[in-house]
């Protein structure tokens, strides 16, 4: 029975049940029902063959009479279930954009802390004559887009 091969090879891997109905594009329920079926839809099965590294010659008996024509594209398939090489790649993509995320900050701060000592300074020439002086509020910046130039 090809549903009580596939429960095998399941629980024999380092995957859960979820995990593999999710690569299968199924439910976990509708992938419990295989478990008791005597054949599997096609795609399903190339799929589960493409993850477990198995030749659909392993099921022999379920495929006699299928041509391979009603194959999906292996590629299609591989492309479908490397999602754990995807994943990871991501997750380091995504640590370097927020590590250059936090240099570029740092250098904004830099240019903004000198611009906004530079107008100051000349703020305050300005208004030497007079008693008014351009200040800032402690821990506050300047806006550099509110600056007309």
């Amino acid at each position: 029975m090809i549903g009580k091969k596939m429960k095998e090879i399941i629980e024999n891997s380092e995957y859960g049940q979820s995990e593999i109905a999710g690569l299968l594009k199924i439910s976990v329920p509708t992938l419990r029902r295989i478990y008791s079926r005597e054949s599997v839809d096609l795609d399903i099965l190339l799929r589960f063959c493409t993850i477990f590294e198995l030749k659909p010659s392993y099921f022999n008996e379920a495929l006699e009479g299928v041509e391979v024509s009603n194959y999906k594209e292996e590629k299609e398939i591989k492309e479908e279930t490397n999602w754990k090489e995807k994943y990871f790649e991501s997750q380091k993509e995504v640590s370097s954009l927020r590590y250059e995320l936090k240099e570029v900050r740092a250098r904004l701060d830099k240019i903004t802390d000198a611009l906004t000592e530079k107008f100051l300074g000349l703020e305050l020439g300005k208004h030497k004559a007079s008693s008014k002086t351009a200040t800032l509020p402690k821990n506050e910046k300047l806006n550099l887009f509110s600056l007309n130039f």
